[in-house]
């Protein structure tokens, strides 16, 4: 159901584009998806990164950064590890301020666009956690 309206939209987006009016129903169904987000978390080595875009006009509403500082050490030659809890913690952070910057909370956001560095992984023992 909740796809529906979002779907909606986007038609009558697209009919006013070709220059055909929106029917009451899909200008109604849009009304209520106006405060409907979508989230951009883009995690990489230096920062994390939250951009909160309008689901209906797809406009960058919010955005918020947090640096990776220090995450990143060398245990021996050729090798590069980062802490996975500050990782997480700097998304986490990054998305409260966006969140906050916008006045949204968690529930108004629909869907969720993740990129992040690729070949990294964290390992961890599953009796440890």
């Amino acid at each position: 159901q909740g796809s529906i309206p979002r779907l909606a939209c986007f038609s009558s987006m697209l009919a006013a584009t070709l220059s055909r009016p929106a029917s009451r129903a899909t200008r109604g169904l849009c009304a209520r998806a106006a405060s409907s987000l979508i989230a951009s978390i883009d995690q990489g080595t230096s920062s994390s990164r939250v951009i909160l875009y309008d689901a209906v006009t797809l406009r960058p509403v919010a955005s918020h950064q947090v640096e990776l500082q220090s995450a990143t050490s060398n245990p021996q030659a050729g090798w590069s590890q980062m802490d996975a809890k500050r990782i997480v913690g700097t998304v986490t952070d990054s998305a409260a301020a966006a969140l906050a910057a916008a006045g949204a909370s968690a529930s108004d956001v629909v869907g969720v666009g993740i990129t992040n560095q690729r070949e990294s992984t964290v390992v961890w023992d599953k009796r440890t956690g």
